[in-house]
């Protein structure tokens, strides 16, 4: 507890400035409030000894002046305190959004639960910072001002009513607890909500074309009642736990009156200091009131703060940090060569890729094929760095990429991936997006190679065209057209295609095969290829069976050596 206390700590020392302010601002409201308080105990015994319009007057001005000073340092407070929330979650979202951007891919499935974090955790985070921390000082100062006044008054009277506090920390105890448990559970619930509501807009295309958009309700009908049970459960300890509280507070103050009035009877009180005493010992009584709901609050918010913590160092991975500085590696000829690479993936306890070697040279272009899961997609994820071999070596022109940065690697490859991903920017930003800062002619002369220049010029904003989520508004050959563009702007001697035109038609693929052409051109090219046009324009071919090399050679020469290859032509054809 206290560690994860401690790094939210060092999000807050970055900030102490803006904190003092707002503690500086809290102090003065709490010492106006309290004046403010005895002000009018001690009118009243002044008033009824010596009442006249100009004494009168000289405390209503005071009185006035007190409320001005409490009005302005509380808005002080509350500017300073809410902006120093803000800035601390700011800082906690940016870390959690780059260790987002550092998670190992297979762990992309629990996006549900990363916006969580980023949201709602983090909106409590802020509501602890922002509301809470702000609360519990107040009140904790005005508490402990008030004791000390009230012990001034009438020592007696207030240990009379101090023989209800162990129950009420006995209450907050056993509550609390119960509380935090609940609420951690809630949080847990709501990631788990999101993430299914994620998954159905992403699946629903299937959900529909499937009629199972009953069946999807109830699911998430199931779903939201353990939300719904799991939050009333909680809310019905918390209410539980501020009626019992507010019920010991009251009848403090029952005892108080009723003490009171019979100390004034005998003389031992004036009027005025039995007004300042029950003013005092109400202050009091509503800030340890207060103080209930902020133990449930921080009890809340430190399951959160635990569950960012959590997350934040789970989300390590081999990826450096997206803040390091990199220099990109230096390429000469462009060769790839794999020796002895075998692989396992993550928790797996089965080999991907198996003792794989081979060599390909400078501007050659080359096809992987294979059957579905053969691990010919790893090949390009391991030059990629998206993972590290288990065995063996990648060398990128003769180089060992094994001890380089990631980004170095990557910043001299150009990528083209199976599913065409755009963002929902302009079309000019997507061309641009892995080369920012391209002069709009070099982005122009990008989609005219890559034929993507004259559908951009139909669209009503040209280059500026807003392209949707998922490039809805484009069909799958715009789409890759523009991918295409964003490679060829990219200009690196290695190009490496994932299954481009898998998701295409055979007509719309015939049409951007030129595209690819120009792409290519005096560059080294991987292609892994499902299609026979593409396989035969490669120099040479390297066939995957089962995450190991059964043969590499051209078209012809492993029509008449691998009976592999042989059979995947033949189930291509049909026949």
């Amino acid at each position: 507890m206290f560690d994860d206390f401690s790094r939210l700590y060092k999000y807050c020392v970055r900030h102490a400035s803006v904190f003092v302010v707002s503690m500086v601002g809290l102090f003065v409201a709490s010492t106006s409030t309290i004046l403010l308080i005895s002000h009018v105990g001690t009118s009243m015994d002044v008033l009824a000894v010596r009442f006249s319009d100009s004494e009168t007057r000289r405390h209503l001005v005071q009185f006035f002046e007190l409320l001005a000073l409490v009005g302005f340092s509380t808005a002080i407070r509350h500017y300073y305190v809410s902006i120093f929330g803000d800035l601390v979650v700011r800082d906690i979202r940016r870390d959690l959004f780059k260790s987002c951007l550092t998670l190992n891919l297979d762990e992309r499935r629990l996006s549900g639960e990363l916006v969580a974090r980023i949201t709602d955790d983090c909106r409590n985070i802020e509501s602890l910072l922002a509301e809470t921390l702000s609360l519990a000082l107040r009140n904790l100062v005005t508490l402990f001002v008030s004791i000390l006044i009230l012990l001034y008054i009438d020592v007696y009277l207030l240990l009379l009513t101090l023989v209800v506090v162990p129950f009420a920390i006995g209450v907050l105890v056993l509550f609390g607890r119960r509380v935090g448990e609940k609420a951690n559970e809630v949080q847990k619930l709501v990631g788990l909500t999101t993430g299914f509501v994620s998954n159905s807009l992403f699946f629903l295309p299937v959900i529909r074309a499937g009629v199972q958009e009953v069946a999807e309700l109830y699911r998430f009908d199931s779903r939201l009642e353990r939300l719904f049970q799991s939050s009333r459960s909680m809310k019905q300890a918390r209410a539980t736990m501020n009626g019992l509280v507010i019920f010991v507070i009251f009848g403090s103050i029952v005892i108080v009156l009723w003490q009171g009035v019979e100390n004034m009877k005998s003389g031992e009180l004036t009027g005025g200091n039995l007004t300042l005493f029950v003013s005092f010992f109400i202050l009091a009584a509503f800030s340890t009131a207060s103080l209930t709901g902020v133990y449930s609050e921080v009890v809340r918010a430190y399951a959160s703060i635990q569950r960012v913590m959590d997350f934040l160092d789970q989300a390590k991975s081999n990826e450096p940090s997206v803040d390091e500085p990199f220099k990109p590696m230096e390429i000469i000829d462009g060769s790839i060569e794999f020796r002895n690479v075998s692989f396992k993936y993550p928790n797996s306890n089965s080999y991907a890729i198996e003792n794989v070697s081979f060599l390909i040279d400078s501007k050659e272009k080359v096809a992987i094929v294979g059957r579905s899961g053969a691990g010919k997609s790893t090949l390009l994820r391991l030059v990629l760095k998206f993972y590290e071999p288990t065995e063996g070596n990648i060398l990128i022109d003769k180089v060992d990429i094994a001890n380089l940065d990631a980004r170095a690697v990557r910043s001299v490859l150009a990528t083209v991936f199976q599913d065409a991903n755009l963002l929902p920017f302009s079309v000019k930003e997507n061309i641009s997006f892995t080369r920012p800062g391209s002069s709009d002619h070099e982005i122009e002369q990008a989609a005219k190679i890559a034929d993507a220049h004259d559908f951009i010029m139909l669209f009503k904003e040209k280059y500026e065209e807003q392209i949707r989520e998922g490039g809805k508004n484009l069909s799958g050959g715009q789409k890759q057209r523009l991918t295409i563009a964003r490679a060829i702007l990219e200009d690196s001697k290695i190009l490496l295609l994932d299954e481009p035109t898998s998701s295409l038609d055979s007509v719309t693929e015939a049409k951007i095969q030129q595209s690819f052409e120009a792409l290519s051109k005096d560059r080294t090219t991987v292609t892994i290829a499902h299609r026979l046009s593409t396989v035969v324009r490669s120099d040479r071919i390297l066939v995957i069976s089962d995450g190991r090399l059964t043969g590499i050679g051209s078209h012809e020469e492993l029509l008449s050596t691998s009976g592999e290859y042989t059979n995947l032509l033949k189930n291509q054809l049909g026949s």
